[in-house]
């Protein structure tokens, strides 16, 4: 195990070898906030990076392992502790800029920006479930050139805890191996709040030895469960700071007895075959003329809510009950083929690819009701034909142009629903990368907005909306020498929505939003301590939107602000590498969107409630050595003295004051 192992007596060393192989859990390591946000403009149809030749001198450092994403995203295992591990130690291992996390750990996210994504085929909907769901984009896939562990650990809220582990494996150097395995279980301080998850994933790729024939795929179950308690009932319980209530068992909620469950199974192969062989001494497919790919993508998901008791409000503001039966079953199966080629001219960075998808489509409900008005449809089936397309010319070595698109040609239900994008990238190396472009995508809303049914009555309804439209014009700069800047301008049409009253209703006109959101770090000293350098810097992230128009249809905050003041450096011969700092997050007080248990989902609220306006400050004293991250982190430690009116959502308050402890470990076999 490198330095590390190298200082341990012969008889340890032993028993840490025998200690580590069958380490076999370890994190789907850093997140998508480390992940660059301009697409790698040289990654093919479906996303293959090049493969690393072999190297029998190679210096087995873990840095040097290599990971990629089917998006074509290609990163190493960064061991060093940076700013953005602070952020990104958590359960979701992503930056969380833009959410307001709800008081328990694996519970919904209140999104305080939109950022909704919409696809050609519908998807199953309930998302705030969905939030926390990994899709095709968010699944890694390993080089390594020894065996490879990693773990990650956060404690949990009141008890419990989070463990996330991967373990990556090449048995020969075109084969590697990766499983990985994440389990959590928190009791939250709120009655009735417990989240549990577990996902396994198994993720492989494979290139044949002439590099002309390259796959990957991928199997990955997941099952995220909650009790639902609807909030609490008395808000000024909560805001007193009555020495009873600050026991939050003492507070009653809206609802007993309430549990959500999202679970899914998804099967994905990508595989390409090279029709003419790579010129000598060029092994990466990726530069040859013509490729042929194909992806398959079998999906199932399935969301049941049940409850065990009578909740005496609900059973009023959802017009009493419709069935006897207190629980819903939901499920959503798809499967997809796509077939296609990609051209890559002699122009270095430039190519064409096409391609024709074929989508079965089956969304079903446990029962139908059949009397009366709420007589509905049991499940909405459809078969759908997408063509696609991408084009990326470059124009000079620093300039490119990229356009795609994709198109429903052939479909009963959902025909006519496209996307389509146009952008150019400036790449200097100098100062960094602009990237310009717009988008225009027509999409039908998710499945539950357009077939629903509960025991509720004011929730069983069948629709038929018409499609979204939504037209993006953008440009973001990255520079790490300046700044990172982003400005955009959305104009949404059709949007569906729910209303105070739980009816889903569709917009007459538009909504339109206008972000500026701008990210530097900035240093401020740099003194040298004990013979080592010092750093004194001060990240900062500022994110204004203004909803110009339909404000009362989607609420959002004028501002996010999160600044972090923190000092790092090495200390002990630069054994150990010290961070500590802290941290403030804020964004401006705004009637939220209140969330609703039963769908999973956030409508608008009757209520006069207002969220934000507060400032959330966390101390943190981080730390590495050699290959090991450690986290302490006072979180929300000005709880007890600047008032009790945080809340994530309406009548839901965000976490009290909580020690948080959280660890990640590289191993190398």
């Amino acid at each position: 195990m490198i330095g590390f192992v190298k200082r341990l007596t012969p008889a340890r060393r032993y028993t840490m070898k025998k200690l580590s192989a069958p380490l076999f859990l370890l994190i789907y390591p850093l997140t998508q906030a480390q992940i660059p946000a301009v697409d790698s403009l040289q990654s093919g149809a479906h996303g293959a990076p090049d493969s690393i030749p072999a190297d029998t001198a190679y210096h087995y450092d873990v840095r040097n392992f290599k990971y990629w994403y089917a998006r074509g995203d290609t990163l190493h295992i960064d061991t060093a502790l940076t700013i953005e591990d602070y952020y990104a130690i958590n359960f979701t291992r992503s930056d969380l800029f833009g959410y307001m996390p709800f008081s328990n750990i694996g519970q919904p996210m209140n999104p305080l920006t939109e950022n909704r994504h919409y696809s050609c085929t519908p998807e199953m909907g309930f998302y705030a479930k969905a939030m926390h769901y990994w899709g095709v984009d968010a699944i890694p896939y390993y080089d390594v050139k020894k065996p490879f562990t990693q773990f990650q650990f956060n404690t949990g809220m009141r008890r419990g805890h989070a463990l996330t582990s991967l373990f990556s494996y090449n048995p020969h150097s075109r084969l590697n191996l990766t499983f990985a395995y994440d389990g959590l279980r928190s009791i939250g301080y709120y009655v009735n709040q417990l989240a549990s998850t577990q996902r396994f994933l198994f993720s492989t790729h494979y290139e044949n030895p002439s590099g002309r024939y390259r796959a990957y795929g991928h199997y990955v179950s997941q099952n995220m469960g909650n009790e639902e308690n609807g909030g609490i009932t008395d808000t000024e319980a909560f805001e007193s700071g009555n020495t009873r209530y600050r026991n939050r068992t003492n507070i009653p909620t809206e609802l007993t007895g309430a549990k959500t469950e999202y679970n899914g199974k998804r099967f994905y192969w990508n595989q390409a075959f090279t029709l003419i062989k790579p010129t000598v001494g060029d092994t990466s497919y990726k530069r040859s003329p013509l490729t042929l790919y194909h992806i398959f993508n079998y999906e199932s998901k399935r969301y049941y809510y049940d409850e065990t008791a009578d909740n005496p409000k609900y059973d009023d503001s959802l017009w009493s009950l419709a069935d006897t039966r207190r629980w819903t079953r939901t499920s959503y199966q798809k499967q997809s083929n796509e077939l296609g080629f990609e051209l890559r001219p002699l122009t270095k960075g430039s190519y064409i690819s096409a391609g024709v998808d074929y989508t079965r489509l089956r969304y079903q409900l446990d029962t139908a009701y059949t009397q009366g008005v709420y007589q509905t449809d049991r499940e909405i089936r459809d078969r759908i034909t997408t063509f696609k397309a991408k084009i990326g010319i470059a124009l000079l070595p620093d300039i490119s142009l990229h356009v795609e698109g994709a198109y429903n040609g052939v479909a009963h239900r959902f025909k006519d629903a496209y996307h389509a994008k146009a952008f150019a990238a400036y790449r200097s190396p100098d100062w960094g990368d602009i990237t310009a472009g717009l988008s225009r995508t027509r999409a039908y809303p998710d499945m539950i907005w357009q077939l629903y049914r509960s025991f509720y009555k004011r929730l069983i309804y069948e629709t038929n909306f018409s499609p979204v439209e939504i037209s993006r014009t953008y440009i973001s700069v990255r520079s790490e020498k300046y700044a990172d800047l982003s400005i955009d301008f959305t104009e949404m049409d059709h949007a569906v929505y729910m209303d105070g009253d739980y009816f889903v209703r569709q917009t007459a006109g538009n909504i339109d939003m206008f972000r500026v959101q701008a990210h530097k770090d900035i240093r401020l000293w740099q003194p040298r301590i004990g013979g080592n350098v010092w750093r004194l810097q001060l990240d900062n992230r500022v994110l204004y939107q203004n909803v110009i128009h339909g404000k009362g249809l989607l609420p959002l905050p004028d501002y996010i602000t999160r600044n972090t003041l923190y000092f790092q450096g090495d200390m002990f011969k630069k054994a150990l590498n010290t961070q500590l700092g802290l941290g403030f997050y804020q964004f401006a007080s705004f009637r939220s969107r209140q969330y609703v248990p039963f769908i999973n989902e956030f409508a608008l609220q009757k209520e006069s409630l207002e969220v934000g306006g507060y400032p959330l400050l966390d101390f943190f004293v981080n730390g590495r050595v050699d290959r090991f991250k450690w986290m302490l982190k006072l979180q929300h430690f000005n709880a007890d003295f600047t008032g009790y009116t945080y809340y994530s959502a309406p009548r839901y308050p965000y976490a009290d004051f909580a020690i948080r402890v959280g660890i990640i470990w590289f191993l190398v076999n």
